[in-house]
């Protein structure tokens, strides 16, 4: 996406279309995806034909931010579909006081 983004900020830039199957192509992400489905059912070797993810330990790179966020995200998505899936209420309506009045003595 950062690649489909970028491209059409360009200052100048008359051909702003962007064909998301040849970059998919071009990285072999079909190969990178079926490797970490593979994840699901148990480990097993890292590829020798794909490149090993590097850690962009930079904080400067937008790709560390990005790398930040993304795993807030995968954390808090399934953290809040598990309270959809259990039926959780909310954890404190608006009509429940904050302290009981047995606390109070």
């Amino acid at each position: 996406m950062n690649a489909a983004s970028g491209r059409q900020r360009i200052r100048g830039a008359t051909d702003t279309r962007f064909d998301l199957g040849l970059y998919f192509e071009a990285l072999r992400l079909g190969e990178y995806i079926g490797c970490a489905r593979q994840l699901f059912y148990g480990d097993s070797p890292w590829p020798k034909h794909l490149a090993q993810p590097q850690d962009v330990s930079d904080e400067n790179s937008p790709e560390w931010l990005n790398n930040i966020c993304l795993g807030v995200l995968s954390w808090i998505t399934p953290h809040e579909i598990g309270h959809v899936y259990h039926g959780d209420d909310v954890v404190a309506p608006y009509y429940v006081t904050p302290v009981s009045p047995e606390y109070d003595r």
